[in-house]
């Protein structure tokens, strides 16, 4: 397997990294919509010690459970409606 990549999409696992990062970035853009104000602050923060702990620590300062299947529910409900939002305009240039 030397110089396949770690992410390789083809190989058990290799997607993780990349979902992870998709559906973490959503769920903290729902925490955006939600509390816009406090959250600027808090994401600053978390983005400058970024490396210097892991996300499950990160994110328990700003009150995000990474374990609490609410915050990956925001997340994966934010890309089904986009994924509805897609399928709906592909319909409408098929005229279907």
């Amino acid at each position: 397997m030397a110089g396949r990549s770690y992410c390789d999409a083809l190989l058990p696992g290799g997607g993780h990294p990349y979902t992870f990062g998709l559906l973490f970035g959503l769920g903290l853009f729902q925490r955006f919509r939600a509390e816009p104000d406090g959250f600027r602050c808090q994401y600053h923060d978390l983005l400058s010690r970024t490396g210097m702990a892991d996300a499950v620590t990160l994110t328990r300062e700003m009150q995000i459970d990474l374990h609490d299947d609410r915050f990956w529910e925001a997340s994966t409900q934010a890309l089904k409606t986009r994924i509805v939002t897609y399928v709906d305009a592909v319909a409408s240039l098929n005229g279907t």
